[in-house]
């Protein structure tokens, strides 16, 4: 359902054309930035690490170093396999295969 509701909303049911998947990303991101509160969205890249997220979160930057759980190419495969698969089952199962 999550699958379908991003791939038909945001990407307009084409995900196989990178140059539409861009421009409706593009899109979507403007769209949030027009919507909310400068103040309520914090635009971020993981690579900066702890203290922007969490200045922006009023949090402490804790003592452990930012993980990085997964490379660029793990994370293009896992995209790769939840926008061509053909159900709505859950990509991670948990114990015994509940999501």
């Amino acid at each position: 359902m999550l699958r379908k509701a991003v791939v038909n909303r945001i990407f307009e049911g084409n995900v196989q054309d990178r140059e539409h998947v861009i421009a409706a990303y593009e899109r979507h991101n403007a769209d949030v930035k027009r919507t909310l509160a400068a103040e309520r969205l914090l635009v971020y890249d993981v690579s900066e690490g702890w203290a922007p997220l969490c200045s922006f979160l009023g949090a402490d930057i804790p003592e452990e170093a930012f993980p990085k759980v997964s490379t660029t190419e793990e994370f293009r495969d896992r995209i790769l396999t939840v926008y061509t698969r053909q159900s709505d089952a859950p990509v991670i199962q948990g114990p015994h295969g509940a999501p």
